[in-house]
């Protein structure tokens, strides 16, 4: 079997297409030719199937992920084991008993990928440890967060160049879906990436339409409120900055009459994976998270709703056909609104057939001072008037930064 018919065999097989997007087959091939390899793809690019692919295929070995997101790593492995693929992930989130049988069982080499967070990694005892675990490459995902110079700047990300040293002879692939030039050459310096391949995709999406509105804070509420019950039949990520803000706005969508659960870092791990379920099965259709939720999560039928601005990466649709659109507020805090898709009908990065996703987009927005707001994407800043607006506009390639 040659590697065109072993690649698009496996492309069918577990995920149900007859073709790769663009740039997935030349980092695929990268990743089995034992390459470096340095991808910066839009969420909805499919930067998933480019790691999970080659797992699939490198049969006996295991792609070691390291990503910080537990509830990426939970909706990724409950994935891969519907899809076929043996996967499994070690984190806070499990038992004492449960993580040493994934130790064990991986030793032996049955799982294709492996989900580690980077404070897992950097102990000396797992290191010991993967050393007697067949790993074919280690997938960086969200490897923005090892640059000082990026927006979610994580110190612990900047053990990971320790793999380099201990793992000398195994390649090393960092994905991002947010990384400036200066971000993406300090990714290849403090991983060590040896003459990488590069690959920068585009995040023009030409279906896509945004509405910037501004608001004071007073009309948020309002706003929320009016977003939620135009979308009424859709289900919903409502982002807030602070767990704080998302327990206050769980609070005000009840006293409205809208059913709504939390999902934040300082929840019980068994109440937060329950609240993850309870609305990926539609029992609640809106969720309240931080922001670091909803990354990379396959959700049929999302519409995504944000309550902060600040620092927050753009999102992007797969969709051939709707527009989604996003209202975000300018002046006052970085809390807000933000709505997002419209069901969409195409599957985004590693989702079954079975399981479309929705592509949301956000559009990075910088709060300066009251009365100012400027769209990142779109070269020079966009500044409103003290009266409230909005306005619509495009994206074109010509603004894109990568």
């Amino acid at each position: 079997m040659n590697s065109d018919t072993r690649l698009l065999g496996a492309l069918r097989q577990y995920w149900g297409y007859d073709a790769f997007r663009p740039l997935q087959e030349n980092i695929v091939r990268s990743l089995l030719g034992g390459r470096d390899t340095c991808v910066v793809m839009p969420t909805g690019g499919g930067k998933s199937l480019c790691y999970q692919l080659p797992a699939a295929i490198l049969q006996e070995k295991t792609v070691i992920v390291v990503s910080p997101l537990i509830a990426l790593m939970q909706d990724q492995v409950a994935q891969l084991t519907q899809m076929g693929i043996p996967s499994a992930l070690l984190n806070s989130s499990l038992t004492g008993d449960v993580q040493s049988w994934v130790l064990h069982k991986a030793i032996k080499g049955a799982y294709r990928l492996l989900y580690l967070s980077p404070e897992r990694l950097a102990r000396e005892d797992t290191i010991g440890w993967l050393r007697r675990v067949p790993v074919s490459f280690f997938a960086i995902d969200e490897a923005h967060c090892i640059s000082e110079w990026g927006h979610e700047f994580r110190p612990e990300y900047r053990q990971l160049s320790r793999l380099r040293e201990h793992f000398s002879e195994l390649p090393i692939a960092a994905f991002t879906a947010s990384a400036t030039r200066r971000v993406r050459h300090d990714i290849i310096e403090q991983l060590k990436l040896r003459e990488p391949d590069k690959y920068i995709a585009s995040f023009h999406r030409p279906n896509l339409q945004y509405i910037v509105k501004e608001c004071v804070g007073k009309t948020q509420s309002g706003l929320l409120m009016r977003a939620l019950r135009k979308y009424a039949d859709s289900n919903v990520i409502v982002y807030a900055p602070t767990i704080a803000r998302v327990e206050e706005t769980v609070d005000l969508l009840g006293e409205q009459g809208i059913s709504a659960i939390a999902y934040h870092g300082k929840m019980e791990s068994d109440l937060r994976r329950r609240n993850q379920e309870r609305w990926m099965s539609d029992e609640v259709r809106v969720l309240v998270g931080t922001i670091a939720f909803g990354l990379g999560i396959n959700k049929a039928a999302v519409l995504r709703s944000l309550a902060a601005v600040r620092r927050h990466s753009r999102r992007n649709s797969r969709s051939s056909g709707s527009i989604p659109a996003a209202r975000l507020p300018a002046p006052e805090a970085p809390a807000g609104i933000c709505v997002g898709s419209r069901p969409l009908s195409l599957a985004s990065e590693a989702t079954p057939p079975l399981l479309p996703a929705a592509g949301a987009a956000i559009l990075r927005v910088a709060v300066f001072f009251p009365g100012t707001v400027a769209a990142s994407h779109c070269g020079s800043p966009t500044h409103t008037s003290q009266a409230p607006q909005e306005f619509h506009f495009r994206i074109s390639p010509k603004c894109e930064q990568i």
